[in-house]
């Protein structure tokens, strides 16, 4: 069996593993539900943004389960904008701007 070396001691190895992307060397965007109903309707919809470039990126690259799932999280902030959004309406209501 041919011994294992760690990525770190390969000549052009890149690590798939961090906090940036590998190639670009750019930030990854961290993307967690569970702070989805602390956020304002800007972050949303940057967080709705990086997951459908996610989503077909799985796409082309024949990740059909990880695109579902990457698609439940597009419906779950769709849902928590139109909350937002009647939310704000009934407020407007309340105050008579409607």
């Amino acid at each position: 069996m041919p011994k294992k070396i760690p990525l770190e001691e390969l000549e052009g190895a890149i690590s798939v593993n961090g906090d940036v992307t590998p190639i670009t060397r750019t930030p990854v965007t961290e993307v967690k539900s569970s702070t989805w109903g602390e956020m304002t309707v800007n972050q949303l919809h940057q967080q709705r943004e990086v997951l459908v470039n996610r989503y077909y990126g799985a796409l082309s690259a024949g990740m059909l389960e990880g695109a579902k799932t990457i698609q439940m999280g597009i419906m779950t902030i769709d849902a928590r904008l139109q909350q937002i959004g009647e939310m704000n309406v009934n407020d407007a209501l309340g105050t008579g701007l409607l």
